[in-house]
This record gives structure tokens, sequence and C-alpha cells, in this order.
């Protein structure tokens, strides 16, 4: 154990990385570093331990019995150390750096409604933004690269402190001169499922649109999309029609402003419930509180479903 004096925060979070994936081409590339530099890291933890923590070959990574006791170990160091660093007199603020992750089909439309009342309400803070799928961010969120994730419930993240917000509607976006315009309401029924556009796998608006419509129902092998502005540029040209989340549609692009119509679904109207994730510690939530304050007093646009949570 002589060498634990020479690692950094950094190090353990790395291996914290590892544990979760068991990939080191992902952990890596979470981490912002070389595979082989990831793979020098493990060697020198290892050594500084006196423990093999992790057993490889070229086609598997696991944790060993005596690794999980030191990735338990760092989890309650890390721990601790982020409750020291994020310890504060005043609770109804937030200081420092606070990372904050969104899913793909949230954050460049949640972004600019929340970052001037983030800017304005905590002068003392740096916030940092990231972009990753719903799993991935639960994921970041247990070894601690970001504090907080926005994204679509459920958010599968067991253990994890979780809060609703407030829900968004889910429209249908049409081509300019489909049929289904001349409708004010389309219901669910009449949903073109054989022009559906989906997003790609691992998109929490793929599981909602498949929802709605019924997977089993659809006609065709779907198209799909890798992001919202893909997903409506794709309808912009024809393609198909495609369900968007409401602050999306709110920040419509006039490139496409002619070319795609939106229209309401039908009662019940369908709707995603937008919340945050993070650690369950008594730290971490009294940290999310004012921001919970700050998101629930935003004026979002009324295409928001004004429903409790």
């Amino acid at each position: 154990m002589k060498g634990l004096g020479n690692l950094a925060i950094r190090d353990l979070r790395a291996i914290l990385v590892l544990a979760d994936t068991l990939h080191f081409g992902r952990a890596a590339e979470r981490c912002g570093m070389a595979q082989a530099s990831l793979s020098t890291l493990v060697k020198r933890v290892e050594s500084a331990t006196a423990t093999r923590i992790f057993e490889r070959s070229s086609r598997r990574c696991a944790v060993t019995p005596e690794g999980m006791l030191v990735v338990e170990a760092i989890e309650r160091l890390l721990r601790m150390l982020d409750e020291i660093e994020n310890a504060d007199d005043h609770p109804d603020t937030l200081r420092g750096v606070v990372r904050l992750g969104f899913i793909p089909t949230l954050g460049p439309y949640l972004i600019p409604h929340l970052l001037p009342a983030l800017i304005q309400r905590f002068p003392q803070a740096r916030f940092y933004f990231f972009e990753a799928l719903s799993e991935q961010l639960v994921s970041m969120i247990r070894t601690r690269q970001i504090d907080i994730g926005f994204l679509s419930f459920p958010s599968r993240g067991e253990a994890l402190f979780e809060r609703g917000l407030f829900k968004e509607e889910l429209l249908l976006a049409l081509p300019g001169r489909h049929p289904l315009c001349a409708r004010q309401r389309v219901p669910i029924t009449e949903l073109p499922r054989d022009e559906l556009i989906l997003m790609d796998h691992g998109h929490c608006l793929r599981d909602h649109t498949l929802q709605i419509c019924g997977e089993n129902r659809l006609n065709a092998a779907p198209v799909h999309a890798t992001s919202v502005e893909t997903l409506r540029h794709m309808v912009a040209a024809g393609v198909g029609c495609a369900v968007l989340p409401a602050l999306a549609i709110a920040r419509h692009g006039a490139a496409t402003a002619d070319l795609v119509t939106y229209r309401k679904l039908a009662d019940p109207v369908p709707a995603r419930t937008v919340g945050l994730v993070t650690l369950p510690e008594p730290a971490a939530r009294r940290r999310v509180e004012p921001l919970i304050d700050t998101v629930t007093q935003l004026a979002l646009p009324n295409v928001v479903v004004d429903e409790p949570v």
C-alpha cells in the first residue's frame, strides 16, 4: 500500500469507470485517455494496493472478489471527498464546479432556458454540460463523473435519488403536405405507423414513440435517426413522420418552418416525465435542492404539459 500517496483522484475515478463498464476501450473513452494509458494506470493502482483488481484477457474484463473490496473502498473515499468539497454553509446556493448531464433529446432544448437562470442565481458556480444516453448518464452519476443527470423517466437508476420536474407533451411532426395536416388533432389510432421515423436504439424518445403506437403494430422496419434535428430534417424532406418533444418544437428552426407541420395527438395526450437523478447521499441531495427550485420556476413554453409529476 506504500504507493497510494502517488495516486491522483482522477486515477481512482478511472478505476470506478472501468469497474462499471468492464471494457477498457469504453472506459478509456469515457475518461478521456488512451487505452494503453488506462492499462498502465490499472497496473499502478494494483501495485499500490497490492491487489489484483481486474481479471482481464483478450475477451473479457471482470472485477476479482478481492478487487471488489478495493473498488468499494475507492467509492467510499471519493464519496467522502465529494461531501467535503460540496459542504456549504448556505444550502440555498451552489458553488464551485457543478457537472450537469442531459440526454440528447433534452439538453439542446432545455439548456437555453436553464442557463440564464443558473448564471443569475448561482454566480459562484461554474456549470459544465455533458450529453449522453440515459444509461450512460446513470453510470456517470454512479462513478461521480457528473453531479446531476437530466433525463426522461423511468431512469433505471436503481438506488439513486430521483425527482420529477415537469411533463413534456409529445407531438406529431408531419411533412408539410401530408394529409393529416388538415387535422387539428390526430387520434393515436390514425398514426401513420408505416411512415414513422424512430430515434436510434438507446434513445428514450424511441421507447416513448413505440409505447404510443405499439411496437408490434409497426407495418415495416422503420427508418432511424441519430438526433432530434436529423429526425426533423428527415420529416422536412418527406421521408416520413415522427414524434417529437414539445421543447424541441418550441425551438423549431426557420429553415424547416414551412416544411414541417406539428399536430397534437388526441387525448390522452402522450407526454414524458422529465426529471433529475443524483446520488442518494444527503450531501448530494442537499446540493440539488436549489437546482430543483430553479428548474421548477422556469417559464418554459406553454407546450409543456402543466401537470404535477
